[in-house]
């Protein structure tokens, strides 16, 4: 067999796989199938406490919870993002919580893993990053 054909057969083996490890967590997995992301969006086949099905969607960006079906719709608890401080680490960070003076938070590295952070608040007044899953301030 040639080498470029084995590379292309482990590469088309291991596609459906990443796609799955891409999906956000919750116990929708066990009562949802289907489950497809867009960008930030989720969409799945639900079950409903009829034994139904519903095709549902959520926008996960804003999630601190897992994702769960709650008869049929996908649901999480959303995020007050308001009151927190400004900056992009937003945008790879999540379970994001700010207590009293430090911000806590669940933020991505390079690698993709999630790595648990904080951030002392009280001398930062520029914008917060999110540099290789730890929160930096910029000013």
């Amino acid at each position: 067999m040639r080498p470029w054909l084995l590379a292309l057969i482990l590469w088309l083996a291991h596609v459906p796989l990443a796609h799955a490890l891409d999906q956000p967590e919750g116990s929708y997995r066990k009562s949802c199938k289907n489950a497809r992301v867009h960008g930030w969006t989720l969409e799945a086949q639900c079950k409903r406490s009829d034994g139904s099905l519903a095709l549902s969607m959520i926008n996960f960006r804003k999630c601190e919870s897992p994702i769960e079906n709650n008869d049929g719709r996908l649901t999480c608890k959303q995020s007050n993002r308001r009151h927190l401080p400004g900056g992009s680490y937003k945008d790879t960070c999540r379970h994001i919580r700010l207590h009293r003076h430090r911000l806590d938070a669940e933020c991505r590295t390079r690698d993709g893993e999630w790595r648990e952070t904080s951030l002392k608040m009280k001398k930062c007044y520029g914008w917060v990053t999110n540099e290789d899953g730890h929160l930096r301030c910029d000013g």
